[in-house]
């Protein structure tokens, strides 16, 4: 007696794509994204539609850590200016568990560009994360 069995192995075939791809999906599920922390910036105080050089602006940093928590993850944060510059920024606090804030002012020096950004940047293992704020700037004189 013939069994035909081209049946069974297009089923066999189809099952184990199956499982490769749920295998697939679970080990994207279990990786911890590089973007563990997220950023948000605020401006504090008046903010004006353009700033020109001399101009002190009042910023509030937010990070909110997602999933697992490092205890040094929100103090090893930079921040990097691009026609500003940090001149007083208070140490990171903890409201509740998870997330952190720091308030910190900058002044406006100009670039040739005139492009004012301040970027909070922070540098692991499993890649870089950053946000940037930009803010308008008079044109030059």
């Amino acid at each position: 007696m013939f069994v035909p069995l081209a049946p069974f192995f297009r089923f066999r075939g189809a099952l184990l794509l199956l499982c490769c791809i749920v295998s697939i999906k679970q080990s994207q599920a279990q990786r911890t994204p590089p973007d563990d922390i997220a950023y948000f910036f605020e401006v504090v105080g008046k903010s004006k539609a353009a700033y020109s050089i001399g101009d002190t602006v009042h910023l509030s940093l937010t990070a909110i850590q997602s999933g697992r928590i490092c205890a040094d993850g929100v103090e090893r944060t930079r921040l990097l200016g691009k026609g500003i510059q940090v001149i007083h920024q208070q140490a990171w606090r903890e409201s509740p568990k998870g997330r952190y804030s720091k308030q910190f002012a900058v002044v406006v020096t100009g670039n040739k560009s005139m492009s004012l950004q301040i970027t909070a940047y922070r540098k692991t293992d499993k890649g870089e994360i950053s946000k940037t704020l930009s803010l308008k700037s008079i044109a030059k004189p």
